[in-house]
């Protein structure tokens, strides 16, 4: 009689291959990081703490600059996760964890810039108001 046995997991793996196999950047809080720094970006924006007469596009574009950087951080450190440059390694995952909320922050000051009334040329806060006072 035979019996099938379950292979166990290798014994010695990596940590650098744990990470990659096992676990995303947060540990399973990606979302709520990305969540967070959208409201701080708006929150930041909508406070004047950031530049308040930035474009919209400007910050669209700093959250491409961001995704970028995340993008690039994320291939590069899959390519060099086996190498011996630990210090290098650890560089890129730092530039991966910055730019993934880095993006979403400026996304979130792009979304209030675009909605702020500020900025819009045909809005009510916008128009003159007669410095004049009526006469009876």
């Amino acid at each position: 009689m035979t019996t099938s046995a379950v292979k166990p997991p290798p014994a010695s793996t990596s940590p650098a291959r744990r990470i990659i196999a096992y676990g995303p950047l947060f540990g399973g809080y990606t979302v709520v990081a990305v969540v967070a720094a959208w409201l701080v970006g708006i929150a930041l924006r909508a406070s004047d703490i950031l530049p308040p007469r930035a474009a919209p596009w400007a910050w669209l574009a700093l959250a491409g600059a961001c995704a970028m950087i995340a993008t690039l951080a994320a291939l590069l450190t899959s390519l060099l996760a086996q190498s011996r440059l630990r210090l290098l390694y650890l560089a890129l995952r730092l530039l991966l964890m910055v730019g993934i909320p880095g993006a979403f922050l400026a996304l979130g000051a792009a979304r209030t810039a675009w909605s702020d009334p500020a900025n819009d040329p045909t809005s009510v806060a916008l128009r003159q108001r007669s410095v004049c006072a009526p006469t009876w």
